[in-house]
C-alpha cells in the first residue's frame, strides 16, 4: 500500500485496465491499494468526522467500481478518484448542514442534559481512550515496581507529596516519573501500532 499521500510509479497496463472497466476484483484492489491513502488523505482535509470520512472514502471506492467504464484512460483514474472523492465530501458536508437546520429546533426543546448521538459518540470514544490508557497505565505500572508512578497516576498525588512520604529527595521521584513516562510513551505508541 502507498504511504504518505504521493503514490509513487504506480500504471496500470492497458490490459490491466481493460479488465477494471469490466469489473476486474484483482486491478481494482491494486487500484485501491495505490490510491487508498490519497483519497483518504483528500476526504480528510473535507473535515468530516472519521465514520464520515470512512464512509465517504468507501463510496469513491465504490463509484470506482461500477463506473470505472466511464474513465477513458488509465492516466485518468487518480484524477477521476481525487475529484470523485472531493464532489462526494461536498454532498457530505450539505447533507450534514441540512440534517442540522432541520434537526436544529428539536434541539431547542430538549432538556438541558440532552445529547445528541454524534456527542454520545464522541463521548464514547472519550471514554474509551481514558480506559484504554488507564489501562495501559496500569498495565505499565504492574510491570515494573513503580510505586511513584502508581501514587502520581492512580491516586493522585502531587510529586512533593510522594517525596515527603518516601523520605526520598523530589528530585528522585521527578527522575522515576520520568522514566516511567518514557516507559508508557513507547509502550502506547506500540500499542497504536498493532
Amino acid at each position: 500500500m502507498a504511504t504518505g499521500t504521493k503514490v509513487q510509479n504506480f500504471e496500470l497496463s492497458k490490459l490491466q485496465f481493460a479488465r477494471l472497466q469490466q469489473g476486474g476484483q484483482k486491478e481494482f484492489r491494486l487500484v485501491y491499494d495505490a490510491y487508498y491513502t490519497l483519497i483518504n488523505y483528500v476526504v480528510q482535509r473535507c473535515g468530516l468526522s472519521d465514520s464520515d470520512r470512512a464512509d465517504v472514502v468507501q463510496d469513491t471506492f465504490i463509484a470506482l467500481y461500477t463506473k470505472a467504464q466511464q474513465i477513458h484512460s488509465a492516466e485518468k483514474i487518480k484524477p477521476w478518484l481525487v475529484v470523485t472523492a472531493r464532489n462526494r465530501c461536498l454532498d457530505r458536508l450539505r447533507f450534514l448542514k441540512r440534517q442540522k437546520e432541520d434537526h436544529m429546533h428539536d434541539i431547542e426543546n430538549q432538556p438541558e442534559n440532552y445529547q445528541s448521538s454524534e456527542q454520545q459518540i464522541e463521548q464514547l470514544h472519550y471514554e474509551l481512550q481514558v480506559n484504554l490508557v488507564g489501562e495501559l497505565l496500569r498495565h505499565c505500572i504492574n510491570d515494573g515496581d513503580d510505586d511513584c508512578a502508581e501514587m502520581f497516576y492512580l491516586q493522585g498525588m502531587k510529586a512533593k507529596d510522594i517525596a515527603n512520604f518516601k523520605n526520598e529527595p523530589i528530585s528522585t521521584i521527578t527522575n522515576r516519573l520520568s522514566r516511567f513516562r518514557k516507559k508508557f510513551r513507547d509502550k502506547f505508541k506500540r500499542q497504536l501500532e498493532m
